[in-house]
Parts: C-alpha cells; structure tokens; sequence
C-alpha cells in the first residue's frame, strides 16, 4: 500500500474514532439521561403548579439535553398545550452538585399564553354570541 494511502486511511479512521467519541460523550452522558427524567417530572409540576400556566393544561411530552460543556446544557421540552397544540421551548441550564438551575426566556412561553388567551377569547364570544342570539330569537 502506497504511503500516501495509508496517510489518508490513517486520517479516516482518526477522524471516525473522534465523532464516535463525540456522539457517545453526547447520546450516552449518564448525567443528561438521568437529568431527563427528573427535569421532566420537575418542569411538569412547575406547570401544574405555578398560577401563570396552570390553567394551560400544558402536559410535558419529552425532555432532551444537549451537553454545551462540563456543567451546561441546553434544555429542549417538548410540550402539547390547549388539547392538541405542541411546541418546543428551549432553555439553558447549569448543572451544579445535581442541583439544575434553568428558566424558560419569556419569549420561549408567548405564544403559548397568546394560543390560551385567543382560544380562551374566542369560546368566550362564542358562548356570548350564543346567549344574545337565543335571547333574540325569544
């Protein structure tokens, strides 16, 4: 085999080795795995619980870590909201002695409160409009 060929095969199989090593650290981190779990649980009763999303009915489908480095992470929570709406929102987090410290941007929950208040508005002047044109039709 000519020298310039195992040159390169050499570099492939380097270059293989590394993204395997890449993929493992990321798809097969014991702490993120676990951390799933827990933020799942966690952010679902954060939902249930706190006054500004509890009557969303936001349910907590899948959480997904991406490790950024050593102690961060990026968080992606899939959700379903308002029996059948599902969005992705994102966050960061630092990890620090199993204690997670993250909150969702402001940005990340809008359209979520903007599907509740419109759906909300909407049943309500419907429920209305119902009302008024039963009293007419008296």
């Amino acid at each position: 085999m000519k020298k310039s060929t195992k040159i390169i095969l050499y570099l492939v199989l380097a270059v293989v080795g590394i993204g395997l090593t890449y993929a493992s650290y990321q798809l097969l981190d014991p702490v993120a795995v676990r951390s799933e779990v827990i933020l799942k649980q966690t952010i679902q009763e954060r939902f249930d619980t706190d006054a500004t999303y509890k009557d969303y009915d936001i349910i907590v489908k899948k959480v997904s870590l991406v490790r950024l480095s050593r102690r961060q992470y990026k968080i992606l929570v899939e959700i379903e909201y308002l029996e059948g709406k599902t969005r992705t929102i994102a966050a960061d987090m630092i990890l620090s002695s199993e204690v997670y410290y993250y909150e969702f941007p402001m940005e990340a929950l809008t359209p979520i409160t903007s599907d509740y208040i419109n759906t909300t508005m909407t049943e309500e002047w419907e429920k209305e409009m119902r009302e008024l044109e039963r009293m007419f039709m008296e």
